[in-house]
């Protein structure tokens, strides 16, 4: 989702869709076949193993999934430093509210 959403005619499949007939599908399309795997978003919070593998690795919901994922983030996120003009911006801002308090 970071990347955005392409549009374009290979993904609006407009040539597949006229082809499709009533009552019928995608699944055998060469179009469908060609593109699955790029027309697929897999979150990585969510588990789709089986319910056996699951409960092997701990049964961790989706919250505790979110969660540690957030801490991961918050521990390894490096901020890079603002440039130096933004420095000097931000620390005029501050004396001229000190000034003024």
């Amino acid at each position: 989702m970071a990347r955005g959403i392409e549009v374009s005619e290979r993904t609006l499949a407009r040539e597949a869709i006229h082809r499709a007939i009533p009552g019928g599908g995608f699944l055998a399309d060469d179009h469908t076949l060609e593109n699955w795997e790029t027309a697929q978003w897999r979150p990585n919070i969510i588990d789709r193993s089986r319910y056996d593998r699951w409960v092997k690795r701990g049964r961790q919901d989706m919250a505790a999934r979110a969660n540690a994922r957030a801490r991961q983030i918050l521990a390894e996120h490096v901020v890079p430093p603002l440039p130096e003009a933004a420095e000097q911006v931000i620390a005029e801002v501050l004396v001229a509210r000190a000034r003024s308090s």
